[in-house]
């Protein structure tokens, strides 16, 4: 099939200079006069190469012209199917491509484009994208690395196949430059040249992505690939060992047929380099640099400038040029690699070739050296919960700048609880120790002494740590949060500070349920105990020795104490802690008897490891023996505990006194690391954690865990 061509001005003859091998020399070959009708994409334009056919006299080629634009979240119609392309020594090589539907349905009039039509949504677009296989031999898919649409390495097959047409829809998620390609068999359709570009734009107009660092004035997408004519005109046979490229191409054209860049004189352009070829390419640009903002849509943390950038193979990176020059004057754009030649040694013309063109400048406002404001970008807005306060927080600010005058950067607080006291202010990155929860906004201000200083902001929300989690013997009126109950379960924050986390009331827990243990593992999933039999929900009943789970309102059953011993009163569960899906540690409101050698007593911890639901069996062993530990009066009954590592968290039913510590019903008291085991220690002693009356706690916590 021969490729259609589009009418255009054609390109006025060139006055190129036999250029040789060497590289500087082929750089200032691309100095010549190249003419200024070049297209430009800009805005919300969609790049759609159209592939030439041959033509006796090169110079009458039809330039590529812009398709109409696709709206964002634009549904496109693609076509795939078989034509050539012409490179400028003549040479027609067969290709693969994708076209966009001219409104009629994909038939043969819908010729490929190389690279294919740029896909184009906003952050939030649901995007689908309709392809029909038009003739091209093997199936084709589309495959989008980096967003969520689920590779499809089937495809679909060619017209009149009833299955020649598949749908692919995904949500834009995050902004960025990504490579639509086939994602069939071994990549022949990739490098036959089923490519093209998707680019995901942010909320902010004239942006790359949702920081600052990355606004532009113009942009220019280049899809980087080679060709090797064998290849492509055999590819079903060709041994892929034997691959060797002769052309080198910028959106599907070799120099001297690639299109100039236009743009005003100090204008940041934004370059989205994508490579689509099976090589590595190194793009280089005489006489600018470029800052190096993101790789692979993902924003770099701190954006770089260089002169040349390798951009692997599949992956796109996006980069800022600021070029500067009279009105005409040009920067070339070139492949690093040196593969700037068209075919063989006999191929006219050989050299100057390939992957390479030129920024055309207009006149502008070209920045003095040291006039260039910087840019600041102070960091992703976070919430954070803390393991404790006061907290250290990072601060991560980004700043560009030429630093061809110094440039000092300030961290200040505009608004927050608490105090705020910064590691080193005047370090883009670093820390601030916050003693408060809530809402803070930090500014990064940047002054390099020429312009107008300037600054960003993020907020930094802080959570209350959750210290200890608890239930009350009685119904007191916790922290002032009103409508006691002592089947609701709080959250300790530090100091006087609670809040609630389970209201028994609105979860099924009607009186006189009394919660006397409790594992949290988040506020929607909780495991528990009762002080005595209840029914939950008004359908499921438990008994005093039992555990259940609260799962987003949904209750169950996990450990059925009757079926493992515990069957008297004395035996009812008042702690246990969850150690892993097959084991969990118990005590009982008094002495139990499940079978294990001495005397099990109600400041025991045992450990019962074995299948757990509405029906358990387990095998029990000693975890601790309080008696070995200090717990040995009569009110030194643990009615509450916490295993976190070697760490054990203990509550008693009175008063208690242990080498180290000693305290009240309501205060909560730690082994930092117990030796456990029938003969059990705590060889650096207990320390009070919770003092329940210097918290303003006075009645007996009953049930206790901690995070």
């Amino acid at each position: 099939m021969s490729a259609r061509l589009k009418a255009g001005p054609s390109k006025p003859a060139r006055t190129d200079v036999l250029i040789g091998v060497f590289a500087l020399v082929m750089v200032a070959a691309l100095m010549v006069s190249i003419p200024a009708m070049a297209r430009v994409v800009r805005g919300t334009e969609v790049l759609a190469r159209n592939v030439s056919a041959p033509q006796a006299e090169r110079a009458n080629v039809a330039t590529a012209q812009a398709v109409a634009a696709l709206p964002a979240a634009a549904d496109p119609d693609l076509c795939a199917s078989t034509g050539t392309v012409t490179m400028p020594d003549g040479t027609v090589v067969e290709i693969w491509g994708f076209s966009l539907d001219g409104g009629d349905g994909c038939d043969a009039s819908d010729e490929p484009d190389l690279p294919g039509p740029v896909i184009e949504a906003t952050v939030g677009d649901m995007v689908t994208i309709n392809l029909t296989n038009v003739d091209v031999p093997e199936n084709v898919s589309i495959v989008i690395p980096g967003t969520e649409l689920a590779p499809d390495t089937g495809g679909v097959p060619a017209l009149p196949d009833p299955g020649a047409t598949r749908s692919y829809t995904f949500t834009a998620t995050d902004p960025g430059t990504y490579l639509y390609e086939t994602g069939v068999d071994d990549q022949r359709g990739v490098l036959m040249g089923l490519y093209g570009a998707l680019i995901v734009r942010p909320a902010t107009a004239g942006q790359a992505y949702d920081t600052a660092a990355s606004a532009y004035d113009q942009e220019e997408i280049l899809v980087l690939s080679e060709l090797d004519p064998n290849f492509n005109n055999d590819p079903g046979s060709f041994d892929l060992v034997d691959y060797a490229p002769t052309y080198w191409l910028i959106n599907g054209e070799a120099y001297p047929d690639t299109d100039p860049i236009a743009v005003a004189s100090g204008e940041r352009l934004l370059l989205r380099f994508l490579n689509a070829g099976s090589l590595h390419h190194t793009m280089a640009l005489l006489g600018a640099s470029q800052r190096v903002i993101a790789r692979d849509a993902y924003p770099v943390s701190n954006p770089y400038d260089l002169v040349s950038e390798t951009i692997a193979s599949g992956q796109t990176t996006d980069a800022i040029t600021v070029p500067c020059g009279s009105d005409s004057s040009q920067v070339p754009l070139y492949n690093a690699n040196l593969r700037l030649t068209n075919g063989g040694l006999s191929s006219s013309p050989h050299e100057p070739g390939g992957m390479q063109t030129v920024i055309e400048l207009s006149a502008g406002s070209c920045p003095t050296a040291g006039n260039i404001a910087p840019t600041v970008d102070a960091g992703p807005n976070q919430t954070i919960t803390p393991t404790s306060l006061p907290a250290t927080i990072v601060l991560d600010g980004t700043v560009n700048d030429d630093f061809v005058t110094p440039v000092t950067a300030t961290w200040t607080r505009d608004s927050g609880p608490g105090t705020a006291t910064f590691a080193n202010a005047g370090d883009v990155d670093t820390t601030v120790e916050l003693t408060q929860a809530g809402t803070n906004v930090f500014r990064l201000t940047v002054d390099d002494g020429v312009n107008a200083p300037v600054s960003d902001t993020v907020t930094i929300t802080l959570t209350a740590p959750v210290l200890l989690y608890f239930s009350t013997e009685g119904n007191v009126n916790v922290g002032g949060l009103g409508d006691p109950n002592d089947a609701d379960i709080y959250a300790w924050h530090g100091g006087s500070s609670y809040s609630r986390i389970f209201d028994a009331d609105l979860n099924g827990v009607l009186g006189p349920a009394d919660v006397d243990a409790l594992v949290v593992v988040d506020d929607n999933t909780i495991y528990l105990s009762f002080l005595s039999d209840t029914t939950l929900s008004g359908t499921l009943a438990v008994a005093d020795e039992d555990v259940v789970l609260f799962d987003a309102g949904n209750w169950s059953v996990v450990f059925d104490g009757s079926d493992v011993g515990l069957t008297t009163n004395a035996e009812d569960v008042d702690a246990f802690e969850v150690l892993g899906a097959g084991a969990i540690v118990v005590s009982t409101d008094g002495n139990p008897d499940v079978g294990l050698p001495g005397n099990e007593q109600d400041e025991d911890l045992l450990r019962c490891i074995g299948a757990f639901g509405p029906t358990t069996s387990c095998t029990w062993s000693y975890y601790m023996d309080g008696s070995d530990v200090g717990l040995t009066a009569a009110g030194e009954d643990v009615d509450g505990a916490a295993v976190n590592g070697g760490a054990v968290s203990l509550t008693t039913q009175n008063g208690f006194s242990v080498t180290g510590a000693s305290g009240n019903d309501e205060d909560v008291f730690v082994c930092a690391s117990l030796t456990p085991g029938t003969t059990t220690s705590c060889p650096g002693g207990w320390v009070v954690f919770f003092d329940g009356s210097a918290s303003e706690i006075t009645d007996d916590l009953d049930a206790i865990d901690r995070p």
